[in-house]
This record gives structure tokens, C-alpha cells and sequence, in this order.
């Protein structure tokens, strides 16, 4: 679904980025941080933060549909990570006009229409072994 070099993240990369790591809203103004473009939104608390779109990206409210029932434009956005919870569930985050908190849940229904965040693939700048120390080195 992402380009080559990008990925849908885990819910643990959400909760290291973000620091949010349970269910329901979590963090201060984490979801007004991540909001972007003023206009789209709603009026709310989430856009009324003097932190709105301070992150670098910008989540547009988009809304989400299930069974082919699409509702939520300007007031709300979620995204799919690529986590499950019991094999059954797949966890998402989302954003909603009047909370300026991030959401965490779980849905069962794949069918569920989400948005998806893709970030880039990160190559680890620690070594997984040191096979050399010189302490003479400079």
C-alpha cells in the first residue's frame, strides 16, 4: 500500500512517536500537534490549540466510512496501523474536532474505511555489534 521505502506503522511506533500507549484519548494536545489546514476542521478545541499543526504533518479530516455509510468530513480522522490486538482487531488512531487528544481503539472490521499513514523506512544508525574498540582512536 506505501511506496517502496515507506510503511503503515505499528502501534508501537505510534506510542514511541507520540508517547500514547492505552486505549481511549491519550496524551495533552497530541491530536491538535498532529492536525493540519485550520479550515478544514470543524470548530473545536482541537483546532482552538495554540499547538494546531505544529508536528509537521498535517491529518486532514477525512472522515471515515463502514458499509458504505460515509460520515465524520471536517469533524474527525483515523488511521489504520499495521497492529492487530488478539489476531482479531486492528488497532487505529484518530482525531476528532472536539478533543485535542489522540484517540486509540481497536475495530474487527477490516472492511472499516480508514484512512493510512505511511512513514519511511529508517535504517537503524546503531551498529547490532561492535566487532572493534580502539581506545587509542580519535
Amino acid at each position: 500500500m506505501c511506496p517502496d521505502g515507506w510503511h503503515i506503522p505499528t502501534d508501537l511506533e505510534w506510542a514511541k512517536e507520540y508517547e500514547l500507549n492505552y486505549y481511549g484519548y491519550r496524551g495533552v494536545n497530541e491530536g491538535s500537534k498532529l492536525a493540519g489546514e485550520y479550515s478544514l476542521w470543524s470548530d473545536g478545541v482541537l483546532r482552538d490549540d495554540e499547538e494546531f499543526g505544529s508536528s509537521g504533518f498535517s491529518a486532514l479530516p477525512a472522515g471515515s466510512n463502514m458499509d458504505g455509510e460515509y460520515s465524520g468530513l471536517g469533524f474527525n480522522t483515523s488511521f489504520w496501523s499495521a497492529s492487530e490486538w488478539l489476531n482479531i482487531n486492528r488497532i487505529y488512531r484518530g482525531l476528532i474536532n472536539n478533543n485535542s487528544e489522540i484517540y486509540r481503539n481497536s475495530y474487527y472490521f477490516y472492511s472499516y474505511g480508514h484512512s493510512v499513514r505511511c512513514t519511511e523506512d529508517i535504517d537503524s544508525l546503531i551498529p547490532l555489534s561492535i566487532t572493534h574498540f580502539d581506545y587509542n582512536a580519535n
